[in-house]
């Protein structure tokens, strides 16, 4: 997908053609994102962002800036992740883009999530989920899922967790999404592993492995990774543990 999208930017380049390189920018943006190469991602959006800017294309240039947030949740970047997806909303989403509002919403919660502000995670979770003629999108409902289950997780309430985490995995699956399904078994896994059902645990988190390795996502394997050898270690098995734990370390360390 690369060599073709490099392929596609020299022709672009050649023929001046403004809206084919916009596109091809933010689609190597996202093999770059998914394949947990950020620096390169956001440069991507930030020059896809430039010539839809040229174009006049603003709602293009509102999407530009989100994928540039999105990005930077995955770096850990997340006050400059914020200030992006919100410049985002502001700059060029009107009220019929409701699914791009949506996805936006649904990122910010995400964002507060891992400031450690749950409130106002779970209030732009609730913003997301009762936005007015919202069509349904397997992979945003998905991460909602995702992220609401992490968040009964820290509270402590499992049961709620698991249901969340579950749903995430059905409607991931039903779609063929192996990326959210990873993420939402690697979330199944955890709490799994929490209330010592440890068998499915494992079986959970081997499936989420599997399944970030098949679509190159790196980070998500690396966490996997990392939460089999917290599982390991919990059932005394030392060696194990430390096998996975370097592996962990050294695909976070490439990442």
């Amino acid at each position: 997908a690369l060599l073709l999208a490099t392929d596609a930017l020299a022709l672009g380049q050649r023929l001046r053609f403004r809206r084919g390189l916009a596109k091809t920018y933010i689609l190597r943006g996202i093999i770059n994102s998914n394949t947990a190469h950020f620096d390169a991602a956001v440069a991507d959006f930030e020059q896809c962002r430039k010539q839809r800017a040229a174009l006049g294309d603003w709602e293009g240039v509102a999407n530009a800036i989100a994928n540039v947030g999105e990005a930077q949740v995955s770096q850990g970047r997340y006050e400059l992740a914020a200030t992006n997806l919100v410049r985002g909303q502001r700059h060029g989403r009107g009220p019929a883009n409701t699914e791009s509002i949506a996805a936006d919403l649904a990122t910010l919660a995400t964002v507060y999530e891992k400031m450690g502000q749950y409130p106002l995670a779970l209030s732009y979770q609730q913003r997301y989920l009762r936005l007015p003629n919202r069509v349904a999108d397997a992979h945003n409902e998905a991460q909602a899922c995702v992220l609401i289950g992490g968040l009964f997780d820290k509270l402590a309430q499992s049961d709620s967790a698991m249901w969340y985490f579950r749903r995430a995995v059905s409607v991931s699956h039903g779609h063929a999404d192996l990326r959210d399904e990873a993420q939402a078994q690697l979330g199944l896994g955890r709490v799994l592993e929490v209330r010592h059902q440890y068998g499915a645990a494992t079986a959970a988190l081997a499936r989420a492995r599997a399944l970030a390795g098949q679509v190159d996502d790196s980070a998500t394997r690396a966490a996997s990774l990392n939460a089999l050898g917290q599982l390991a270690l919990d059932r005394q098995q030392t060696a194990l543990a430390q096998d996975y734990f370097r592996q962990a370390y050294r695909l976070s360390r490439q990442t």
